[in-house]
Order: structure tokens, then C-alpha cells, then sequence
């Protein structure tokens, strides 16, 4: 059989197969899922209070970050199980790198989202112009089962221009990306993954 195939079934194989028919792929989270993910946001946001003690994080900062995570750690469990060799930004270091994910096909930003979401935001101060974009996106307000939404290629982010803050209700505070879930590529049609 093809290798490409091969890594395409493997895709299947470990996601939801009813998912996988109704084109959204999901990763279906074990018991220390939410446990690591806590603990490295847990780590990151006290690294991030030490070097800048007069920040004060909301309590909706905290949540997104450690919904950021999820998609991260998700993204990182698909690539090992696809045994594809990748570079990662390890979110408990504190020398930051320019990417998420550094693959052979190219760099990889990965964005996460809460269940009712329906548009990427990305502040343009945080776009690291990356090769692809990544979205991954829980299913319900329990956070035990997160889905591979979608993806672009950073031609397609740019593409979209950047909405001046306060332009729309999505980014009232930044100047942002502001992309509809409805314009990600499937999937399974994510040849980086190959």
C-alpha cells in the first residue's frame, strides 16, 4: 500500500470513526489529558507572572490558555502516533521558539478553541507568519473530547487582512486575523501530515 495512504488510514484509525465520516476528526482525550494540559498551563502562566509580576491574568485569560494547550497537546499526540519527527515550542521553556511545530514540510501554528466558537482569531502581534495553521476545537463544555477542525496555509491567514481593533465584536481589544470555521481545509486533507 502507498505510504501516504498509510499515514492517512493511520489518521483514521485513531479517531472517532464516526467522526472521521462526518469530516470532523476527533481525539478522544484520556483521563490525564485535561491533568497535563492544566500542569503545563499551570507552569507557563507562573513563568510568565515571574518575569512580569504586574500582569494580572483574568480568569478567562487562565481558561483560553489552558484551552491553547489542549490543541497543542492534542496536535503533539497525533504527530507521535503518525511517528512523524517534529521540533515543538515546549511551553514550560523559557526560550520561546517562532513556531508551535516544526515538521519537515514546514512550520505549524496550532490555535485551539472552546465548543461554541466559530471564528479563528489570531492578534496579528502573535501571528508567527508560519507555513500552516492549524485548528483543533472542543466539542462541549465537559473539554474531554477535542476535534481536528480544520487548517490553512499562511497565504490563506494573510489573505484575510487584518481587522483593526474594535472594527467587529471578535476583536475588540487587538488587531486581529479574524477567520470563519467555515473556510478551513478538512482534515483529511492535510498533506503536511505525509
Amino acid at each position: 500500500m502507498n505510504e501516504k495512504l498509510n499515514r492517512i488510514e493511520t489518521i483514521h484509525a485513531i479517531l472517532d470513526s464516526d467522526s472521521v465520516k462526518e469530516g470532523t476528526p476527533a481525539y478522544d482525550a484520556d483521563k490525564d489529558f485535561q491533568k497535563k494540559v492544566t500542569k503545563d498551563a499551570i507552569i507557563t502562566l507562573a513563568r510568565y507572572r515571574q518575569t512580569t509580576p504586574d500582569i494580572h491574568w483574568t480568569e478567562n485569560q487562565e481558561k483560553n490558555a489552558i484551552i491553547g494547550f489542549s490543541g497543542q497537546i492534542a496536535f503533539e499526540e497525533l504527530l507521535k502516533c503518525l511517528k512523524i519527527p517534529y521540533d515543538t515550542d515546549e511551553p514550560t521553556e523559557r526560550i520561546r521558539k517562532p513556531f508551535d511545530f516544526k515538521l519537515s514540510t514546514g512550520t505549524i501554528e496550532v490555535k485551539s478553541y472552546d465548543y461554541y466558537c466559530y471564528k479563528v482569531l489570531i492578534k496579528e502581534s502573535e501571528w508567527k507568519h508560519n507555513d500552516f495553521l492549524v485548528v483543533w476545537q472542543y466539542t462541549d463544555d465537559t473539554h474531554n473530547r477535542i476535534i481536528f477542525k480544520g487548517w490553512l496555509t499562511k497565504k490563506e491567514v494573510e489573505s484575510h487582512g487584518v481587522t483593526l481593533k474594535g472594527k467587529t465584536k471578535y476583536n475588540p481589544h487587538s488587531d486581529s486575523y479574524v477567520i470563519d470555521f467555515s473556510e478551513l481545509h478538512p482534515p483529511k486533507t492535510a498533506k503536511f501530515l505525509t
